[in-house]
């Protein structure tokens, strides 16, 4: 009897195994410091990366990294081309066709401006953009939360609004002077301002809003649930062991990510 339970047990291991073995998830990136990035030696690198890919090796999926810009990664979710997406907001239209993980962190968007017109502006709140009439850039396809989405009712708002495909364009329509400021992360805001040497031309105005939690997202028509449920095990794991603040710590130099709440 016990030969034939070691016998099963091995067996077991192997089925479970080779099931493992055979989940491969495709994830897109773009460079978007410190949450996503690849240094020189080519070794993906960033908080978002790493916490993912810890997920998703707790759940014994292998992890194909793909570069992808995020309005394409959102349609190739969408199509089950690609299977999941990092750094990810939850909102009604991506839930239509993305299963969503816990989320594991929370995220914000600052407020950019020109330095010297920091003080002029004195940007508290959404209804001091209308008053001084201040264009904004903002990302296509980027979820700035509920409360963005309310004063984008709002025609006046609205108008003001100008659409790119990215933050460094932001960045360089700022520059320019073709906008007043623009929306963005405040640390990957920090980096990019930094790698542009810009960081004493353009400033945060403390002004921000949250967007809500973040998670990763799976495509529904690539992943099952069993895998996202599996993922979401691996991060509970990661965060008692102690490993998830690591990986935090790393890249914010502390847990200010809001472990307790997202897990």
């Amino acid at each position: 009897m016990k030969k034939l339970l070691h016998v099963l047990a091995i067996f077991a291991f192997t089925l479970t195994t080779h099931a493992y073995s055979e989940c491969t998830i495709k994830v897109g990136w773009e460079p978007w410091e410190p949450y996503q990035s690849k240094d020189g030696n080519g070794n993906f690198m960033g908080l978002d990366l790493e916490i993912t890919r810890a997920a998703l090796e707790e759940a014994g999926c292998k992890t194909e990294f793909r570069r992808i810009a995020w309005q394409r990664l959102l349609t190739s979710v969408e199509d089950g081309s690609m299977d999941a997406a990092m750094g990810a907001s939850k909102s009604p239209e991506r839930e239509r066709y993305a299963y969503f993980s816990i989320p594991y962190r929370e995220e914000s968007y600052a407020f950019f401006v020109r330095k010297e017109d920091n003080f002029k502006y004195k940007i508290t709140k959404f209804d001091d953009l209308i008053e001084k009439n201040l264009r904004f850039g903002m990302v296509k396809g980027y979820f700035y939360g509920e409360q963005f989405n309310e004063v984008m009712k709002n025609p006046a708002f609205k108008k003001l609004a100008e659409e790119v495909k990215d933050d460094n364009s932001n960045i360089k329509k700022l520059h320019y002077g073709r906008i007043e400021g623009f929306f963005m992360d405040p640390y990957a805001g920090i980096v990019q301002l930094r790698e542009m040497d810009l960081s004493n031309q353009i400033v945060n105005s403390s002004f921000s809003v949250k967007s809500g939690t973040i998670h990763t997202m799976f495509s529904k028509k690539s992943v099952s649930p069993d895998v996202v449920q599996r993922f979401n095990d691996g991060l509970q794991r990661l965060e008692s062991s102690g490993r998830l603040a690591k990986i935090i710590q790393k890249y914010w130099g502390s847990s200010r990510v809001v472990v307790e709440f997202a897990l």
